[in-house]
């Protein structure tokens, strides 16, 4: 999946993906209490104007990493090239049934 090369882009730039999985454990050593986390699968192709209007507004924060991204993938640093990937990502969220995963984390200051 073309997705998937995004993330591996993160990894290898050590980003933390999945950051929201490892909170609790950091607030508990920063010394919070009663951390709460909350998972919230999103669906984002249920609905054909929905899926428009979220090819629309999720190509702005994409481009914005696109320099981070093209450290991994030299390609990307052309915007053309990088514009097609968008594409084609998200025609793969047209043709799937992608979720995401909506992480909310909080906690009390001990």
């Amino acid at each position: 999946m073309i997705f998937f090369s995004v993330f591996q882009g993160f990894n290898k730039a050590s980003l933390v993906v999945l950051i929201s999985t490892k909170l609790n454990d950091r607030l508990k050593k920063a010394g919070f209490i009663n951390c709460v986390n909350t998972v919230t699968d999103y669906r984002l192709n249920y609905a054909v104007a929905l899926t428009v209007r979220f090819r629309r507004s999720m190509r702005g924060p994409l481009r914005s990493i696109r320099s981070l991204l093209a450290v991994i993938c030299k390609e990307w640093e052309d915007k053309d090239v990088y514009d097609i990937f968008l594409e084609a990502l998200t025609e793969e969220f047209v043709e799937n049934n992608p979720y995401v995963k909506f992480y909310s984390v909080y906690a009390q200051k001990a």
